[in-house]
């Protein structure tokens, strides 16, 4: 059995020990950009390759 440590202690699916507790996790890459002349940032999830876990997102996230 696979277990995911997870330590955002606000979400729903937060288990003792710092396990997640979801039947199933959905994780995104994220690329933020800046748009110029703009301080707006916009995701862009067309790439599927991260690179580094700092650019990518956890969807199974469900508050509390």
């Amino acid at each position: 059995m696979t277990s995911v440590k997870c330590t955002v202690s606000d979400c729903y699916y937060w288990g003792r020990g710092d396990l997640c507790e979801a039947d199933g996790i959905e994780v995104n890459v994220t690329h933020a950009t800046a748009n110029r002349g703009s301080h707006e940032m916009t995701n862009v999830t067309n790439d599927h390759s991260a690179g580094a876990s700092n650019k990518t997102q956890c969807t199974t996230y469900r508050s509390r």
